[in-house]
């Protein structure tokens, strides 16, 4: 089977919309990053929390976020783990 990019776009869709929301998806996966690595520095075995980290972490290693890099390359230009976990 053929994988092609998850990204192809119908023709009623504007490429730069598109590309905005993927940065929204990649700032709001980085939002709940850090809100959650902050309620862990208070509650350390908050569950909640915990989840919100696995999520976030499996969605950065994962196919979909690096389709998201290369459909927008501006969404996040470093290796968004090695940041956040500096």
């Amino acid at each position: 089977m053929k994988d092609d990019h998850v990204f192809s776009l119908p023709p009623q869709l504007h490429r730069t919309g598109c590309a905005l929301l993927a940065s929204g998806i990649v700032r709001q996966a980085v939002k709940d990053w850090k809100d959650a690595k902050e309620m862990l520095s208070k509650v350390p075995d908050h569950e909640p929390s915990l989840d919100v980290i696995r999520e976030t972490e499996s969605f950065f290693r994962s196919d979909w976020f690096q389709a998201i890099r290369e459909f927008a390359p501006n969404a996040i230009q470093v290796d968004i783990l090695e940041v956040l976990n500096r």
